[in-house]
């Protein structure tokens, strides 16, 4: 496991090692963003009022996901579109022509690194992302295994003992998805 220096208050680890996890078929209700920034915590928040709206829907899992489309190590990835949202179980009832948007996911696989942050909900680290994907695809790519442009970031965030915790996960795709 590599420790990484102290971030503000932010404690961040990465660990090398990856697990390959089956991911289901899944609807995902989206919002769309901007590259990498804290604007996903308010985004997530629109989403979660959304769903408490509408009767008919319920949460699939309890995780955070952002959804990117290229390498944070691109000039341009900051400015690049994203995707903020929850996997749902339901139809949601959308506007076609407002902000949000549902996706189905087909099922396959994703290899999966854990990233750890305790302490704060903010999970500021955007000068970090390329550092840790970068190191993530090399890992991967020793082992033969090259991912396809489309990775993502499962946060899951849970109170213990009145304090946050929250885990953070790096997942890439293959083709086989």
């Amino acid at each position: 496991m590599i420790k990484l220096p102290l971030i503000s208050k932010f404690l961040v680890q990465i660990k090398m090692n990856y697990s390959i996890i089956q991911t289901p078929n899944s609807r995902y209700l989206h919002l769309t963003s901007i590259g990498y920034s804290k604007e996903w915590i308010n985004l997530i928040g629109k989403i979660d009022a959304f769903i408490g709206q509408q009767p008919k829907l319920s949460y699939a899992s309890e995780g955070n996901l952002l959804y990117f489309f290229e390498s944070p190590a691109n000039d341009d990835f900051f400015e690049s579109v994203s995707w903020v949202g929850r996997e749902i179980i339901g139809m949601p009832q959308i506007d076609p022509t407002g902000d949000f948007k549902a996706f189905d996911l087909d099922r396959g696989q994703a290899f999966r690194f854990k990233l750890s942050i305790e302490e704060d909900r903010a999970l500021l680290f955007p000068e970090r992302l390329a550092e840790f994907f970068e190191e993530a695809q090399m890992s991967l790519q020793k082992n033969g295994i090259e991912p396809v442009s489309t990775w993502r970031l499962v946060i899951f965030e849970e109170n213990r003992e009145g304090s946050l915790k929250i885990d953070v996960f790096m997942d890439f795709f293959s083709d086989d998805r």
